[in-house]
């Protein structure tokens, strides 16, 4: 069941992240929401050759600092 939701995540972040940042296969970038995009994209890319850019996260949460 895990897997299956796994995969299932998987496939509909990467299209949610390919729509709103034009990235590909070899680099993600983070939506919105940086704790919950980062442990999100960690649990559903873990072992996966997916480029998590810390860069970008930090473009999008500028200097708001919560």
């Amino acid at each position: 069941m895990r897997g299956m939701n796994v995969t299932l995540l998987k496939t509909e972040l990467k299209d949610f992240l390919i729509r709103k940042y034009g990235a590909s296969g070899d680099g993600v970038a983070i939506p919105e929401d940086p704790f919950l995009a980062y442990s999100l994209l960690y649990d559903v890319y873990y072992g996966s050759r997916v480029i998590v850019s810390m860069m970008l996260l930090k473009e999008e949460q500028g200097e708001h600092h919560a």
